[in-house]
């Protein structure tokens, strides 16, 4: 399971977009745009907790 997580600085999950994404791209939009990257890997467990609480999420 691949995806990016937009998560409050609470630590809340916003949004998700499955799919591989690259983190060189993901890092120059968010510095672009003033916000905060952070890549990790994730358990199967924590990525399917993480797709259920968020408030938005893509196909």
């Amino acid at each position: 399971m691949r995806g990016l997580f937009v998560v409050s600085r609470a630590g809340a999950p916003l949004n998700h977009l499955p799919g591989p994404w690259h983190p060189e791209d993901v890092h120059r939009f968010a510095v672009r745009h003033g916000l905060t990257f952070e890549g990790r890997v994730l358990s199967r467990e924590e990525y399917a907790g993480l797709a259920s609480r968020v408030r938005d999420a893509l196909p």
